[in-house]
This record gives structure tokens, sequence and C-alpha cells, in this order.
């Protein structure tokens, strides 16, 4: 149970952190060509 919780909540980091990342690059490219 705990080893589920555990593997579901590194699913969910490997999902939505490079999405965070991307965002994050958008940024700072588009304050970059501003």
């Amino acid at each position: 149970m705990v080893a589920t919780a555990s593997f579901t909540a590194n699913l969910l980091i490997l999902i939505i952190r490079p999405q965070i990342e991307f965002k994050q690059s958008i940024v700072v490219s588009e304050i970059g060509f501003t």
C-alpha cells in the first residue's frame, strides 16, 4: 500500500515536473525576446 502510494507520487512528479520546467523555459524565452 505504501509502496504503491510512493510509486504513484514518483510517477506524478515525473509527469508534472517536465511540464513545469517547459512552462518556465517558455516564460524565460518570452522575457528574453521582449
